[in-house]
């Protein structure tokens, strides 16, 4: 996997290789699971075991008869967690870090 990117103003493209892979569980990500790590609790593909809910949504297996849950298997078949997260908090850090201090824009 790369990351590719643009900067604003530029027709240059900056690409870096990672060192993540595509799990070959995974089709496409949803915005639901941008926010959560694989190992939360309510979420996650692979919750840890710091809280519990007494329900895992994110590892949900729904088998069984059709029209039995309440909620569309629409919803339990979409992604509630993101296998990239710890690199998705690191470029929120980085620019974060880069960003001037509030100090520094006060007169």
């Amino acid at each position: 996997m790369v990351e590719r990117v643009t900067e604003s103003g530029s027709s240059t493209e900056e690409v870096r290789s990672l060192e993540l892979l595509y799990p070959s569980n995974v089709f496409s990500l949803s915005h639901v699971a941008l926010p959560f790590p694989m190992s939360d609790a309510l979420y996650g593909m692979h919750p840890g075991t710091d809280e519990d809910f007494g329900i895992n949504l994110g590892a949900v297996a729904a088998r069984g008869e059709r029209g039995a849950l309440i909620v569309s298997l629409d919803s339990l078949l979409r992604m509630s967690s993101n296998p990239f997260f710890p690199y998705l908090i690191e470029r929120v850090e980085e620019v974060i870090s880069s960003a001037p201090s509030s100090a520094a824009l006060t007169p």
